[in-house]
């Protein structure tokens, strides 16, 4: 639907969104932009979670239990709408296990903690 008026109604807005598929948006903006359909995966999801994290690790005063737990809320909801590779997923999910670790390693040892 192209609509030419500067100014868009509120009729025109709603008809957009229910012709519009969700899931077809990293296709939509990797070609845009000539980056095919992976970096439109990449860059989408880059911009979620820029929008959920940035908000959360601020009102938490950084708090990274906190974050760790809304970003990996925010990874599976990227991965369940088609917008992230599992495989991408598991790796980050990887590094944050191993991140716990060393942190529950240095505890025990008496080395460090929280």
């Amino acid at each position: 639907m192209k609509i030419n008026c500067p100014t868009f109604s509120v009729f025109a807005i709603v008809l957009a969104a229910s012709e519009f598929n969700w899931l077809d948006l990293p296709k939509i903006v990797g070609n845009a932009l000539g980056i095919g359909v992976f970096g439109g995966q990449m860059l989408l999801s880059l911009i979620v979670l820029l929008a959920v994290m940035l908000p959360t690790l601020y009102l938490s005063d950084a708090n990274m239990v906190i974050g760790l737990f809304v970003g990996t809320l925010a990874l599976g909801f990227l991965v369940a709408l088609g917008w992230m590779d599992p495989l991408v997923f598991t790796l980050l999910i990887l590094i944050a296990a191993v991140g716990w670790a060393k942190l529950i390693a240095d505890i025990l040892t008496g080395k460090g903690g929280l």
